[in-house]
């Protein structure tokens, strides 16, 4: 999932669990719905997995594919001729100086990536 950029956080991997186990078991009172310890021996058996914390990164950002940034590049240069803009007008912006409203959360990601991301 994480190389498709969707992070699963631990109560998704309960849930999947859940639902796998009412497939096979249907409804049965006898046998016990999976709780946090079976995603802790998940876990255990997967040492691949480490609960990461992520960095949000928008819907808008997330959908940014190489036809949109060509076609981004494609106005600003037409702005800058049409309005004869020099080098003096031109700044350099990012996003150091924006507070982001979103929080990092802890999502299940190979051990070692070091892009781990949530959709925010």
């Amino acid at each position: 999932m994480q190389r498709r950029l969707v992070p699963v956080q631990p109560w998704e991997v309960l849930e999947a669990a859940n639902e796998l186990h009412h497939m096979i078991h249907g409804n049965l009172r006898s046998v016990k719905d999976p709780t946090t310890s079976c995603y802790n021996r998940f876990v255990d058996r997967h040492p691949e997995l480490s609960l990461r914390a992520s960095e949000p990164l928008s819907r808008a950002r997330n959908e940014v594919n190489g036809a949109a940034m060509g076609a981004l590049f494609y106005e600003l240069t037409k702005l800058v001729i049409e309005h004869d803009i020099d080098s003096s007008r031109v700044w350099n912006m990012d996003e150091t100086s924006f507070v982001s409203k979103h929080q990092s959360s802890s999502v299940l990601a190979v051990r070692g990536s070091s892009n781990v991301w949530s959709k925010a």
